[in-house]
């Protein structure tokens, strides 16, 4: 859908929508109850607003919308709109009112300018936040959430959730997909980083160390059972082979050591973690040795992290 104009029209449900542009006009009372809910607003230009609404209802009803960029929300006359489970980000202004009297309760407005305007900052009141809500790949227009997304689990306590599918927390989730069949689940979810390391060219018979971190980002205990790769002998892990134990937010740090066998060679291999995340854990190991004594080729870019020892936690059953 290409931009919504109300023209003071009696619209009710604005639903399921992908609209690019915004909903711009007057909302008047119908006696219906009016609602806007599970769409994706993209304004596009940062002088439009996802929804620009001149005038709401007194039973206006907002509620997990995801709006990216523009002005996010913006309600010029009318009272009592209830706004939640909203995610805006990217915008200039989050959520702009100019209202008598409005309930703004478990929005997620993240990454913008302002994020309120014409009434106080209302992050970290009435369970609205401010966190990056981990959408899947933005420039393909993909707004569901990583595993790890702070905005799983994080909606309206009383809101209804039983739409959405099993691991679900008893909450919903908010932004569009909350409380439908597509919403992100919860649960134990690994967020390993960085995603690949390369290790650079190191002659035959030295060895270099890096580091990969390991972090449960979910809601739900991970138990990791074991990390594998393809050829030890080549790159190899300092992990013990016994179960960790990872509560929320909880991490530890491996090293990787590289540690060539052959000249001439670019070796490449990759490590998975074996666990109960609903997310795999894995990273893209490169390494390379000399192609001749002389050569005066530039080497790989070299990314090394380094190991945080005293930053390692581990928890064996």
């Amino acid at each position: 859908m290409t931009g919504v104009q109300t023209c003071a029209l009696p619209i009710s449900d604005v639903r399921e929508n992908i609209i690019i542009g915004g909903i711009f006009g007057a909302l008047p009372d119908n006696g219906l109850g009016q609602m806007i809910h599970h769409n994706i607003f993209l304004p596009g230009a940062s002088y439009m607003s996802g929804m620009n609404i001149t005038e709401c209802a007194s039973n206006l009803k907002i509620f997990n919308n995801t709006v990216i960029g523009g002005d996010g929300i913006w309600i010029q006359g009318g009272n009592f709109p209830d706004i939640r489970n909203n995610i805006v980000a990217f915008a200039n202004t989050g959520i702009e009112l100019w209202v008598d009297t409005a309930t703004l309760a478990f929005n997620n407005v993240w990454a913008c300018t302002n994020r309120y305007s014409g009434v106080a900052d209302q992050t970290g009141k009435n369970g609205n936040i401010s966190v990056d809500p981990g959408f899947k790949n933005i420039v393909l227009s993909d707004f569901h959430s990583f595993c790890w997304s702070g905005c799983i689990d994080a909606g309206d306590t009383l809101s209804d959730f039983s739409m959405e599918p099993q691991p679900n927390g008893g909450r919903i989730n908010i932004g569009r997909y909350g409380n439908t069949p597509e919403a992100e689940l919860s649960g134990p979810c690994i967020w390993a980083f960085p995603e690949k390391i390369d290790f650079g060219y190191i002659p035959v018979a030295q060895q270099r160390d890096s580091a990969w971190r390991i972090v449960n980002k979910g809601h739900m205990q991970v138990n990791i059972s074991g990390i594998t790769n393809t050829d030890t002998t080549i790159f190899s892990t300092d992990y013990h082979g016994s179960t960790t134990i990872l509560n929320p937010n909880d991490s530890i740090v491996i090293k990787i050591t590289f540690h060539p066998t052959e000249n001439k060679v670019h070796y490449s291999d990759s490590i998975l973690i074996a666990s109960n995340s609903i997310a795999p854990g894995k990273i893209y190991l490169y390494g390379h040795t000399a192609l001749a004594i002389d050569d005066n080729s530039n080497p790989a870019e070299i990314i090394i992290y380094p190991v945080p020892a005293e930053d390692k936690l581990t928890v064996e059953l």
